[in-house]
């Protein structure tokens, strides 16, 4: 399926080397949570979309019930959670409610403060 390629889970063992990547669109999600479920699909779609236009980006996905410490070491309170890194380092976030239209917007957004056209 398409979206396996566009969102990669992430988990300790490929943590480090998403860091590595120039721009990271990180989601944090439980999988208890119905807001959380409802907004994968998107996610994913918008994935498809951006990773066509810029493939220096990247998107990936935690559990944060699977994995508590990454949910830590990004101060992630509340789910789905959304934040944006360059580098390795984080540069926006969206927290909790997450509309398609905003995000589109967002990606945008921070794909122009990058430096990447839009």
């Amino acid at each position: 399926m398409m979206f396996q390629e566009r969102v990669l889970e992430i988990d300790e063992s490929n943590y480090e080397d998403i860091l590595n990547k120039e721009l990271v669109v990180l989601q944090f999600f439980s999988d208890w949570k119905m807001n959380c479920l409802m907004t994968l699909p998107m996610v994913e779609d918008i994935a498809k979309e951006f990773c066509e236009k810029f493939p220096e980006l990247c998107f990936g996905r935690v559990n944060v019930d699977e994995f508590e410490e990454l949910a830590e070491k990004h101060r992630i309170i509340n789910v789905p959670t959304i934040i944006f890194l360059r580098n390795g380092k984080p540069i926006d976030r969206i927290e909790s409610s997450l509309q398609e239209e905003f995000l589109r917007n967002k990606i945008s957004e921070v794909c122009t403060s990058c430096g990447f056209s839009v």
